[in-house]
């Protein structure tokens, strides 16, 4: 509205604005909210937030995917992701006070190959 009147060369009206809560999800199943002065908290603030922040998502498709990957969450267990470290590589030296290069790969969803990347590790030291 300001803009406009700026554009017409008009002086601009004092902006006001006020807030009818505050939302924070704070992890496990629980948030805090403050809504309309009442304050809440655990698993109803947490559900609160999520049903606000799910009804302000653009478009209905991102709102069924994001709704579904919740329903899921609290239906199933969390994925187990595990790194593993393998052997340095065959022809890879130097001496013992520089680090080795090693090759490290991670396991991801119930052990398919995403990704492998080289790394650098010190070289294990003699006792």
């Amino acid at each position: 509205m300001n803009i406009a009147l700026a554009l017409a060369g008009r002086p601009p009206k004092p902006f006001s604005f006020k807030s009818i809560g505050l939302l924070a999800s704070i992890g496990r199943r629980t948030g805090v909210a403050r809504i309309f002065g009442l304050n809440f908290s655990g698993f109803f603030a947490w559900w609160l937030w999520r049903t606000i922040y799910l009804g302000k998502l653009p478009g209905l498709d991102k709102k069924v995917r994001v709704a579904f990957d919740w329903t899921l969450d609290l239906l199933f267990r969390k994925d187990v992701c595990a790194v593993h470290d393998l052997p340095p590589r065959p022809g890879i030296t130097g001496n013992t006070s520089e680090p080795q290069k090693s090759k490290t790969r991670f396991q991801i969803d119930q052990g398919n190959l995403a990704s492998s990347i080289d790394t650098i590790a010190p070289s294990p030291r003699s006792h």
